[in-house]
This record gives C-alpha cells, structure tokens and sequence, in this order.
C-alpha cells in the first residue's frame, strides 16, 4: 500500500509539473493576442499623429529672432530663390515683419509679409499674412488674430520717390502720427482686439502739405 501511494504521489507530482508550462503558455499566447492589436493601434495613431504634424508645418520656417543675419537667412530660404532681397525686417510680440523686393529689378518697390511664431516654445513661424506693394508707401497687416492682439496695421513701402516727411494713420476713430526718416517705412501697429480693421494714410511733404 505505501509503495502504490508512493506510486502515485509521483504521478501527481509529474502532472503537477506538465501543467505548469502548459499554463504558462497558454497565458503567453493570450498576452500575445492581446498585445500585438495594442501595438498595431499605436503604431497607428503615431504615424497619424506624424503626419498630421507634417501637414500642420508645411509653410513654417525656423527663425531665431536674437540674430538678425539668421533671420534674414530664414526669410531668404523660405521664398527659395536668389532673386529675392529683403530690405528690412522688424521683430516684435514674436512676429516678425520684412520688406522684400526683386534683386535683379530696378524697382525699388518691396512687398510685405508676416510671419507668426507658431508655438509658445521653439522657433518655428508660420506665414499670418503680408501685402503686394501697388504703390510706394502702402498699408500692410492682418485683421486676424495675430499674438494675441486683435489684428496688425503696417504702413510700409519706400520713400525714394515720393519723399515724404510725417505720414498720419487713421484707423476706427484713431490717428497715429510718425516721422519718416529711412528709406525704407516698416511701422507695426498692433489693434485692440474690439478695434476694426480699417485703416486710411495721410502723406505729408517737408512743409506739412498732403501728398495726394
């Protein structure tokens, strides 16, 4: 009787022991079915994710605004070409404004535009806005939201021509006068966010005389 007990607490012993690993099996393959439609679903939303990225940066450049040669650089390489110069460039509230014109024309008129800083970290701007010159001295901006305020009025152009002294800026009930003292005028006027967006100009001569 005690050898047949013996016998079989073996026995038991050696079930005990081939059940394990079939256990431990078992659980793996349920972890792997579970796991591989888990990854594939990451893998999934990250390449969304990535792309969706991609998309939101086309038209985005980097710029470090601390140096203006870099800033130039950047502007330079968001248009690609050789032709393009930029005639003057001012940074304020995280947007940066240029003035650029044809290098090879002898057209000294220039175009504007506006490049937003498109998160609150790193360097990376987008295009807000900007306008083509369709006369020397003209007004720029955006009525959109641009760094928090309610929009941007930029009277710009050059001044070869028309040898302005002062100009005044009207805009929804307001006048803003300035001195015109370099060739090139970029002047950044930032709105109230309740502010309408319509601007008028006033060119004056050396003796205070409109310019029509």
């Amino acid at each position: 009787a005690d050898t047949n007990n013996g016998h079989g607490s073996e026995q038991a012993s050696s079930q005990g022991q081939n059940t394990a690993p079939n256990q431990h099996w078992r659980m793996m393959k349920m972890w792997k079915k579970r796991l591989i439609p888990a990854a594939a679903l990451c893998v999934f939303f990250v390449l969304v994710a990535a792309f969706e990225l991609s998309a939101a940066l086309q038209g985005t450049i980097q710029i470090k605004t601390d140096d203006m040669d870099a800033v130039e650089a950047a502007i330079q390489s968001y248009f690609g070409s050789d032709g393009i110069e930029i005639r003057k460039i001012v940074v304020e509230d995280d947007v940066v404004f240029a003035l650029y014109g044809n290098k090879n024309s002898r057209s000294r008129k220039v175009s504007l535009i506006i490049f937003e800083k498109r998160f609150p970290i790193g360097n990376i701007y987008e295009k807000k806005g900007g306008a083509s010159a369709g006369r020397d001295i003209f007004i720029g901006g955006s009525t959109r939201d641009v760094a928090g305020h309610g929009g941007v009025i930029v009277v710009c152009g050059h001044n070869f021509e028309v040898c302005a002294k002062s100009y005044t800026l009207y805009n929804d009930g307001a006048a803003y006068v300035s001195d015109i003292t370099d060739p090139y005028i970029l002047d950044v006027y930032f709105l109230d966010e309740e502010a309408n967006f319509s601007p008028y100009l006033t060119l004056y001569d050396e003796n205070g005389h409109i310019i029509s």
